[in-house]
This record gives structure tokens, sequence and C-alpha cells, in this order.
């Protein structure tokens, strides 16, 4: 699936006319004489993935080299500017993929991240990932430019003796990020080959590790071995015993505080009586009080009575000397006589109530004073008896606990040492480990290398190659392309660009219709530039036409790009081609306005 695709190159400097080249989804054909520009385009590409090479000398102008890309989420440009000759660090990034933010990237290391953070995620790789990158099981960062020379093939790669699919060193890495975006699997997890000198000192470190063990081990059973011998079982009943009596002694003590806290109620009990007793006693005495003042007041009734009665009263009138009434006047004696006689008798009431309220709070008193000496024994009891005993008690369990625990300690320090030379035996005897190093080639399996050499197969009969009984990818050796049995090491230049084409553009294919991840971006630099045929030159012309044909046919896997100085004449369809002619009076002169 074609998820991305190069819209258009721009190339501009200050107070130079800006040049431009638009391109399409599919196929793509830059044509004209040599030193029009047309490499340019793929170094700019190169350029724009990362690279390090500056395409396009300074001196000519031009500095800032950008690249739109349109994606299935939106748009990205990727803009680099050449700072007074010197190679940027940074790529400026404006984006409306969602999967990929605008900003300054990283060209090298440090995050964000061209490499990765870019070009990978527009490409569907969303979570960072590191390829094993040799087959002693190194790793490293899969970035674009672990693919890069399969997407842009240049005009010195393209007719190399090697593969095309591996560049002259790295062959395991490259390998990786080829099966990486074939399926997906980076082999997170797999276990790495360790060095044999480095397997030699872990293994030093192992029996180290296990001597020290071993001689802390001896230091703690010496200062075991310092201590009296215990027997255990002995131990054992003592803690029983020790554990029986706690029991005993918190029940000892749960009942006295039970004691303590009804005597305690018992108590308050007593003294609200007491209390009572006090009050009506108060009572008593008032009303006491009040009879007395009563018996006083009316004493002082009769007194004056009496003394009434000895005064003498007039009989005749001082005017008129007739005799007056005689006036009849009430004696309050005999009333008087009859209350205060009352009065006597509840006063003898109350000095009787007062002498039986006296008793009962004496008896109360007594009662109270018993029950605060019984309390005050019971919390004597506790805190001077049974809460002591208890710490004894528990501290005598701790001892005889902690005698167990190194008993336990003894018996564990024992199976860890003989464990530990069981260990120190096997480490030091073990055997030497076989080196096994990592083979990416063995991970092409039938179901993606017969599907390759099929694709091979159709592609060079389309194309019209010279008669052949098989072709097929050579995986164990160079893993490259082999027909009939002959490699391509005996080839001229023209049939191994010809044949490295087919290659690049076979695994393209394979990638944009089988793999997890697809490239989308097929650059090829003179794929028929050089090509010569023994005999007849119309055999060559065949080919030449059929491979172009082919690439009009087959151009919806992947958007490709080839710079050809001259191309067949054909019926190229709806297919983008951009002609330089070298000539300032007829069409375009060269990929720039202003060389």
């Amino acid at each position: 699936m074609l998820d991305f695709y190069v819209k258009k190159i721009t190339i501009s400097g200050k107070g130079k006319k800006p040049s431009s080249i638009e391109l399409t989804k599919g196929l793509n054909i830059i044509c004209g004489p040599s030193d029009t520009g047309k490499s340019y385009v793929i170094e700019i590409l190169d350029y724009l993935f990362g690279s390090d090479h500056i395409p396009i000398d300074v001196k000519h102008g031009y500095d800032t080299f950008e690249m739109y890309v349109h994606t299935s989420r939106g748009k990205v440009i990727v803009r680099r500017k050449v700072e007074n000759g010197d190679k940027t660090t940074t790529a400026e990034v404006i984006s409306s993929d969602n999967r990929v933010d605008s900003g300054d990237y990283k060209i090298k290391k440090g995050t964000p991240n061209l490499n990765e953070d870019v070009w990978l995620k527009i490409m569907g790789v969303t979570e960072h990932h590191d390829i094993i990158s040799t087959q002693k099981y190194k790793t490293q960062r899969l970035t674009i430019r672990s693919i890069l020379h399969m997407m842009l093939v240049k005009e010195e790669n393209i007719i190399q003796r090697p593969s095309v699919l591996i560049p002259t060193y790295q062959s395991t890495a490259y390998l990786s990020s080829l099966y990486f975006m074939m399926t997906g699997e980076d082999f997170k997890g797999i276990t790495p080959h360790i060095d044999k000198t480095i397997r030699e000192e872990r293994k030093k470190a192992v029996i180290d590790y296990i001597n020290e063990r071993l001689n802390a081990i001896g230091e703690k059973k010496k200062r075991l071995e310092e201590l009296p011998a215990l027997d255990t079982h002995v131990i054992e009943s003592k803690i029983h015993e020790i554990i029986d009596e706690i029991s005993q002694t918190e029940t000892q003590i749960i009942d006295a505080v039970a004691k303590s806290k009804r005597l305690l109620e018992e108590i308050y009990s007593v003294n609200d009586q007491i209390t009572e007793c006090e009050h009506l006693l108060e009572r008593q005495n008032a009303l006491k009080t009040q009879y007395v003042s009563d018996i006083r007041r009316l004493g002082f009734v009769v007194d004056g009575e009496a003394h009434v009665c000895e005064i003498s009263h007039l009989h005749k009138c001082p005017l008129c000397q007739n005799d007056l009434p005689k006036k009849e006047e009430e004696s309050y004696v005999a009333a008087s006589t009859v209350e205060l006689t009352n009065l006597r008798m509840q006063l003898n009431d109350i000095a009787e109530a007062e002498l039986a309220f006296t008793s009962d709070r004496d008896e109360l008193y007594d009662h109270l004073n018993a029950l605060l000496s019984k309390r005050e024994d019971v919390e004597s009891l506790i805190k001077t008896e049974l809460q002591p005993k208890m710490s004894t008690l528990q501290q005598a369990l701790r001892t005889f606990q902690y005698a167990v625990e190194l008993a336990k300690e003894a018996a564990m320090l024992k199976e860890d040492e003989t464990r530990l030379k069981s260990e120190l035996f096997q480490k030091e005897n073990e055997e030497e480990e076989t080196e096994t190093l990592f083979d990416i080639k063995s991970r092409f399996g039938p179901d993606i290398m017969n599907i390759i050499n099929d694709y091979l197969s159709e592609t060079l009969k389309a194309c019209n190659y010279d008669s052949f009984g098989q072709v097929r990818i050579d995986i164990k050796s160079a893993f490259d392309i082999v027909i009939d049995g002959k490699t391509k090491y005996s080839y001229g230049k023209g049939y191994r660009a010809f044949l490295n084409t087919i290659v690049a553009f076979t695994f393209m294919r394979y990638l944009s219709e089988y793999g997890k991840y697809s490239p989308g971006l097929l650059a090829i630099d003179s794929p028929i530039l050089s090509l010569k045929e023994p005999g007849e030159e119309k055999a060559s012309d065949t080919m030449k036409a059929s491979l172009f044909h082919y690439f009009v046919e087959h151009q919806k896997c992947c958007q490709i790009i080839i710079l050809e100085n001259n191309i067949p004449d054909i019926d190229y369809g709806e297919t983008n081609i951009v002609q330089f002619t070298k000539d300032p009076d007829t069409g375009r002169i060269g990929l720039l306005y202003e060389p």
C-alpha cells in the first residue's frame, strides 16, 4: 500500500531562482543528457533523508533544499539549509500529519530525530526499534538510513557486483532492517551471543560471588558456634510452657481488671448513698433550726400574755364616768402550749432521724473505705505482680524464640552452604559454551523467498531477458540473484545494472504487497545507460523497452523515480516525464534554472 509519496523537490538560495521538480504517485522519469543535474535529484532525496553529503556545491548559491511529501493523513515538508558551507545538524519539519509534529529535528543523534520520528512514522513504524546489527548480536537503532540503500539506488551502486540489497559493510544490519520491514520482527528478547572474553569474565564473577557467599556463611557459622549449644526440642517445650503461663497470667490480669472495675462501680454507688445521707442530715438540721425558732416564738407569746394580765384596765369612762363594756380578750396560752408540745415531739423525731442517718452514713463510710482498700489491693496486684510477671514471661519467650531462630538460621546456613558448593562445582567444571552467531539470512524462509523468486522469474520474462531456465535469490552466499546457476559477477556493467534494477524493484514490490511496512519509494539512477548486448543491438533495445514498459504496468506498487539519459520509445501513458534538454533555447535546460 502506497502510504506516502514525494510531491515536489525544491532547491533555492539567496538571489537564486528556485528550481523545482513536480512528481506524481506512480512512475516518474527524469531524462536528458549528462550534466543536466539528473543525479542531483537522488542526492537531494538522500540529503533530505538524513545524509551528511551536501548534494550541490554551495558555491553555486543554492543552500536550501525542500521535499514536499503527501501522506495518507496529511502533508509533510522537510527543509534543510546549509549555513556557511557547514553540514547542518537539524532539519525543519512542517506537518499536518498527526503522526509527525512540526518543529526542528536532529539529523544524527538526539531527539526528536528526523530519521526515526519523521520518515519511519510516515511509513507506519510508530515505535522505536533496535535491530541486530552484527552476528555477535550487537544492536543498533532502526532508522530510515537502515533501508535507504534499497530506496535510492545511485549510479555507482546500480552497476555494482555485490548485492544491491546489501552495502559493502554491515550486511547483518541491513538484512535485519529488510526483514523487519517484511515481518515487523526485530528479534527483541532473543538470547544474544556473548563474547568469549565476556563469558570468561562473567564466569569468574559468578565464582567470586559464590566464594564470597561461602566465606560470609563461614563467618556466621563461627559466631553461632560460639553460642551455647541448645536442644531445640527442650527450647520448644519451654516456649509452650511459657505461652501457657502467659495465657494464665493474662486471664488473671483480665479477672483483676474486671474486679477492679466492679469495685469502682460499687464505690461510686456508695459515694452516691453517702451524698444522699449528707443531704438528708442537712434537711433535718434545717428543720430542727426552724422548730427551735418556733418554740422561742411561742415562748415570747406566752410571756407577753402573762405581762399583759398584770396591767390594770379602765372600767369607767374618764369623761362620763359611765361603766365601760367589759372586753373579752382571747388567751393564746392554751394554743401555744399545744403547739409547743407538738414542736417538742417533732424535735424528738428529728433527733431520732439524725441519729439514724448518722449511723447509716458512718456505716457507708466504713463500707467505702473497705471497697477502696480492696480496689487498692487489686490495682497493686496488677501493677506489682501480674504485669511484671507478664513482662518477664514475654522477655523469656522472646529469648527462647530467638534461640529457635538461631537454630533455624544454622540449618539454613548449612543448606545454603551445600547448595552454593554444588553451584560452585558446576560453574568451575561447566563446559565451554559453543559460539553461535546470529544468521539473519536463515530467517528468510520459503514463505518469503518463493514469492520473491516467482516475481523475479515473472519480471525477467516480461523484460524479454535471454532465455533462462530458473532464477532465484541465493540466500546463503551473496543474497543476490542467480540465473541458471550463474552469479552476477560474470556479467558486464550493463547487465549488472539491469539485474540490480530488477532485484531492487522485486523486493520493493514484495514489501508493497506483503510487507508489514513499505518504504513506498524507489529511485534508480541509470538502469539501462550502459546496457550493451553481445551480438545484435536490437535485443538490447528490446530489453530496455520491456523494462520501462514493466515499470509503467506496475507503477501502482510504489512511487518510482527513474533517472536516465535516453529512454525507450514506448507508450508511457500517464507517466510523469521531466525532460532536460541542456539547451537554453529549448525546453528546460536542467534541474537548476541558474546553474
